[in-house]
């Protein structure tokens, strides 16, 4: 039972009833494109056990990319946990903790995440 027993029920036009959904999806597609490139404060996330996540600010000192993923992967180093550096709503790195190698203790793999 979905929209299209909704509109032989009614006698309706399938095709203006698709129309109308279409423009109804179109808008909202808008909406979201619009809220998602919406500037905000970059921040960080750190993964304090499974499925429990605690976003902080950056410190007010920070001004850039570079400055906030280096501030980030310290904190990853430091305290062997998951973080993510959120840059605005559409990208997001992700870092691991630290992972044993021959070598010792190193930041675990990277993965920058962008939306499109």
């Amino acid at each position: 039972m979905g929209v299209e027993y909704a509109v032989g029920a009614l006698n309706l036009d399938q095709t203006y009833v698709n129309s109308l959904i279409e423009k109804d999806r179109d808008k909202d597609r808008r909406k979201f494109e619009k809220w998602l490139s919406e500037p905000i404060e970059m921040y960080y996330v750190i993964r304090i056990i499974p499925a429990i996540y605690i976003s902080y600010n950056l410190p007010t000192n920070i001004n850039s990319e570079d400055e906030a993923f280096n501030f980030v992967a310290g904190i990853a180093r430091e305290r062997y946990k998951k973080c993510c550096l959120v840059l605005s709503r559409k990208e997001k790195i992700f870092l691991r903790k630290m992972v044993r190698s021959r070598e010792g203790l190193r930041l675990g793999m990277l993965m920058r995440v962008i939306l499109i």
